[in-house]
């Protein structure tokens, strides 16, 4: 689940946007021996592209820890959203 806080007043927010999403923010990823580190990404911007299913296309990219990556997904008609993040081989 994404869950986007800001301390924006959302009385103006259209959806889909008609410009670019960026946040900057974190997760958890859990470690074989069963601790939690947390991951900070930065610079994340990604598009919503209309598409055929009634929902939108995910197109974007970021960077964290791990290096700079593609993002791509879909968000559904009930606002779901699943995203796959893409890294370079070194």
């Amino acid at each position: 689940m994404l869950e986007h806080k800001s301390g924006t007043k959302f009385d103006k927010f259209v959806f889909p946007p008609d410009k670019n999403i960026k946040y900057a923010g974190w997760f958890k990823l859990l470690q074989g021996d069963g601790s939690l580190v947390e991951v900070k990404e930065n610079d994340v911007s990604f598009k919503l592209i209309p598409n055929n299913g009634g929902g939108w296309n995910v197109d974007g990219r970021g960077r964290n820890a791990y290096g700079t990556f593609t993002l791509s997904g879909t968000v559904d008609a009930e606002y779901n959203i699943e995203l796959y993040k893409h890294f370079n081989t070194r």
